[in-house]
């Protein structure tokens, strides 16, 4: 009897004990941490900005959101466009992390589609310009190619270009965008979100911008 007692307080102290191995394996494994390093020097691009787009003849205009996402695991880019001529009407949404296995930004891009078939690619810094790169779904081996740079403290530059399969590279789109806002770390009101608010990357300022791009970061 005294035995099944004993038994019966191990069982129950068991279970009331917190596990604390998944919290612990949470903390310590790497794929739980945000690639803050990386991610951090697409920083100076953060923000709202009102954009212009110049593509085959044609003029777009719009906005363009670029935040941080996901607990601060991942960039998210929203292009919302429209044509002057009313023929095209655009939203393209990206999202973009750091890959270590791959040694290089992975992203992947959305569009009005269906079914979208291709959606990833992969990024790189050359100096202070982001290098994005997607095969084109259906056309093999062509490559669309963006070429990102703060041109100001406010002011965005996208170049939008073709590669061919010969090495031809001939020009499809220019964007032009002014931030109209800084985007902020979001204020967390639970105790999940004041954890994972830590996780964002810190709120820029305009003095920030300024040295990142002098410190060519």
């Amino acid at each position: 009897m005294q035995h099944s007692l004993k038994v019966k307080a191990l069982v129950l102290a068991l279970l009331m004990t917190p596990d604390a191995a998944p919290a612990q394996t949470a903390r310590t494994d790497p794929r739980r941490i945000p690639p803050a390093a990386q991610l951090g020097l697409l920083k100076p691009f953060l923000g709202e900005y009102e954009v212009t787009m110049t593509q085959q003849n044609r003029v777009l205009t719009g906005t363009m959101e670029i935040k941080t996402a996901i607990n601060g695991f991942y960039i998210e880019r929203t292009n919302i466009t429209k044509s002057t001529d009313g023929a095209i009407d655009s939203e393209i949404r990206s999202f973009i992390t750091w890959d270590p296995a791959l040694g290089s930004y992975r992203i992947w891009r959305f569009v009005a589609l269906l079914p979208q078939r291709k959606h990833d690619g992969v990024g790189r810094f050359e100096g202070q310009e982001f290098i994005e790169e997607y095969d084109i779904e259906g056309v093999t081996p062509q490559v669309l190619r963006n070429r990102v740079t703060m041109v100001g403290t406010d002011q965005i530059r996208i170049v939008n270009e073709i590669q061919h399969a010969d090495g031809r590279i001939s020009l499809r789109g220019v964007i032009v965008g002014r931030r109209i806002r800084l985007n902020r770390m979001r204020n967390a009101a639970s105790p999940r979100g004041r954890q994972a608010s830590q996780c964002l990357l810190p709120p820029i300022s305009r003095r920030e911008v300024a040295a990142d791009r002098s410190t060519g970061s």
